[in-house]
C-alpha cells in the first residue's frame, strides 16, 4: 500500500502540487468575500443643482414632406412634388 502512494506521488506530483494550491487559492478567495463586508454606514449626497426656466425657441413653419422647420422659407415658395414607386400590378 505504502509503495502505490510512493509511485502516484512520484508520477504525479505536479497534477497534486497545482490541484492543492488551486484549493488554497479557492477557499481563500471565498474567505474573503464572506468576510469582507462593506461599511454600515449610509452616505448622504447633497443635491447642488438649480433649475433654470428658459423658454422654448418660437417654432417655425414647418416644410410641408419633411416636417422640418423651414427657417428660410424657400418650401413654401415652390410645389411640392411626390412620386410613388412600386413594383406591383396593384399600384
Amino acid at each position: 500500500m505504502k509503495d502505490t502512494i510512493l509511485r502516484l506521488w512520484r508520477t504525479r506530483r505536479l497534477t497534486v502540487i497545482a490541484s492543492v494550491v488551486a484549493l488554497v487559492v479557492i477557499v481563500g478567495a471565498i474567505a474573503v468575500v464572506a468576510v469582507g463586508g462593506g461599511d454600515d454606514k449610509k452616505v448622504t449626497v447633497k443635491s447642488t443643482t438649480t433649475t433654470a426656466t428658459t423658454k422654448p425657441p418660437k417654432p417655425g413653419k414647418r416644410a410641408p414632406l419633411t416636417g422640418v422647420v423651414d427657417k428660410n422659407g424657400k418650401s413654401f415658395t415652390r410645389p411640392a412634388v411626390t412620386v410613388k414607386i412600386n413594383n406591383t400590378r396593384a399600384a
